[in-house]
């Protein structure tokens, strides 16, 4: 027989915080079985797919703990903006709504490497109390992780995400790959798409989002500080 025991990380220290990360899909329960089934293999595919990606910051691997909710835990880093806004992106590219809650904190129970379930602490609890709050104001993401700073990252996630949900289908494709690294000249080809809209959705928009990016970014580095 197998224990969830054979798969615990290790201790908890104590004395350490991480980032504790709860999303709920927006109105999931409402819709048709043929839907929920298509996104129950979206997510199931995504959520691997960050796991490897991003297997040195994650701690304990996303899981989808209810039919319409996952959750993982996370390290304290800078990364973690790119795991949260890539993981927005991709639920979007799929038509996929959600709220987004991250909280930090400590853990007081053991955590599981390859699954979270069977953990608690405030780090959670807090990432439970941000995606309540997120369901009550509609927004993508809320933060309990440090009151100097929540309001602000609330903020600039909305900026960042009202500008995202403007783009057309098109530019959407480019930016996803220009984050990707792939040429200009690369994607102009490949998406049919003209060149000059292109240089003003790189010279414009993506300089917008990169620099909303890099702001949230130093908010969680300051985590580190206080």
């Amino acid at each position: 027989m197998v224990y969830l025991t054979d798969f615990l990380l290790d201790e908890v220290n104590m004395n350490k915080k991480y980032l504790g990360i709860v999303v709920d899909l927006v109105n999931s329960r409402k819709l048709e079985n043929e839907r929920r089934i298509f996104i129950h293999n979206v997510l199931n595919e995504v959520l691997n797919k960050t796991n490897e990606e991003f297997d040195n910051i994650v701690l304990s691997n996303f899981t989808i703990t209810l039919g319409d909710e996952f959750q993982g835990l996370v390290e304290v880093k800078e990364q973690v903006i790119d795991l949260l806004f890539k993981l927005y992106r991709e639920l979007r590219t799929h038509e996929i709504v959600a709220r987004f809650g991250i909280g930090y904190g400590e853990m007081t129970l053991p955590f599981l490497k390859n699954i979270s379930i069977g953990s608690d602490g405030p780090a959670y609890h807090k990432a439970r109390e941000a995606v309540d709050r997120a369901k009550k104001t509609k927004k993508e993401f809320c933060f309990v992780v440090n009151p100097k700073d929540d309001d602000l990252m609330e903020k600039i996630s909305s900026f960042y995400v009202e500008i995202f949900e403007k783009m057309n289908s098109k530019q959407k494709d480019a930016y996803l790959k220009l984050l990707e690294g792939e040429k200009i000249e690369r994607i102009v080809e490949d998406l049919d798409y003209n060149d000059s809209s292109l240089s003003r959705l790189s010279a414009g928009k993506k300089q917008k989002l990169d620099t909303y990016l890099v702001v949230l970014k130093r908010c969680i580095e300051g985590l580190n500080k206080s």
